[in-house]
């Protein structure tokens, strides 16, 4: 293999910044990827290396690892490659697809799904893999991102607004709007000697304390009293 080019003095690292580009993340996730991926840093990068190593790939085979090193492919791409939808590519990816020859991918987030872009495009033209790699679908997904997932949708229950309750004293009330005059007293006054005169017993009607038949401007505005 061709890959002792590098010297102490000059290590083939990756920065930061290349990472975020390859790995299609930002750059303020390649730290605790890496950690994830148990590539520690060394000096001003990650040893490429390592990183190759952790994503399955056998290096030993490898004649030149800068083909390696273009970014990888999101699943969007690859659905735009294939000309569908990237549900139906997640689909191929998750084996519920009726064609289960898709190349495995790597999970680095619950909706960060990348692909080798030299498996892909050997896969789609049916040539050879240029590259040997344990293929196993791999998941290098920080913690809080677990502990977090996708996120959720909540609904809120409408409200079903409520029939306001009449009290049994509201039903003695007189409108508020309205105005109690001499006349209506007189004849309510003579309604109940009527029912009084027919033998039926006042005394059995009750109504809640307080309630009213009426508010009329006098000083007797009060329930009657039970009839003896």
């Amino acid at each position: 293999m061709e890959h002792s080019d590098h010297s102490l003095k000059d290590p083939d690292l990756a920065t930061t910044k290349v990472l975020a580009c390859f790995l299609r993340i930002d750059r303020t996730a390649v730290t605790e990827v890496m950690k994830v991926m148990g590539v520690p840093k060394r000096g001003a990068g990650y040893p490429w290396i390592r990183i190759l190593v952790a994503f399955g790939i056998d290096v030993s085979a490898i004649e030149d690892l800068e083909t390696l090193k273009a970014p990888l492919l999101e699943l969007k791409d690859v659905a735009a490659l294939l000309g569908e939808s990237p549900k139906t590519t997640r689909r191929r990816g998750d084996g519920k697809h009726r064609d289960k020859t898709i190349p495995n991918h790597i999970d680095l987030g619950p909706r960060k799904r990348l692909y080798f872009p030299g498996e892909i495009q050997s896969w789609i033209l049916g040539e050879p893999v240029p590259f040997e790699r344990n293929q196993e679908n791999l998941s290098f997904i920080p913690s809080k991102q677990k502990k977090s997932g996708p996120p959720q949708k909540y609904h809120k229950e409408a409200r079903v607004a409520q029939p306001s309750q009449v009290s049994a004293a509201a039903l003695f009330m007189v409108p508020p709007n309205s105005v109690g005059t001499k006349t209506e007293f007189l004849d309510l006054i003579h309604e109940t000697y009527l029912l009084s005169a027919s033998g039926l017993d006042l005394s059995r009607i009750c109504a809640a304390p307080g309630a009213r038949f009426g508010h009329f401007p006098f000083e007797g505005d009060r329930a009657f009293p039970a009839q003896s």
